[in-house]
């Protein structure tokens, strides 16, 4: 059984379960995103689908604004693979690989070691 409450970010924050879901499946919040959905289907299709429409800002463009969260209505800095890549839909070889084609090694160096750290 899950317990109802958890504590979020620094510790000083309760979150009630409700919350937590919300936070840990954002596909279940009905929040959607600009360019880049926030919403996302657990299916091979829509990950390749994902990665092809930001796989043109995975470079520069990635490292410059990645650590800037501005909303569920601005996602267009942040790559949103994370669950497919959790999951094992899409692999952080095939991801790189994907990059690669578009960017030069050092242009998606930031990209590349966020993909790799998760592993």
């Amino acid at each position: 059984m899950s317990p109802l409450f958890y504590w979020a970010g620094n510790g000083n924050v309760l979150l009630g379960y409700s919350m937590v879901l919300q936070y840990a499946r954002p596909w279940q919040s009905g929040a959607t995103g600009g360019a880049v959905s926030t919403d996302w289907t657990p299916s091979r299709q829509a990950a390749l689908e994902a990665l092809s429409c930001f796989i043109d800002r995975a470079g520069a463009a990635y490292e410059r604004r990645r650590n800037f969260d501005e909303g569920p209505e601005q996602r267009e800095h942040v790559s949103c693979l994370s669950p497919y890549l959790r999951r094992r839909i899409l692999t952080e070889k095939e991801v790189v690989c994907e990059v690669l084609k578009r960017h030069s090694p050092a242009a998606a160096e930031k990209f590349i070691q966020e993909v790799l750290w998760r592993t």
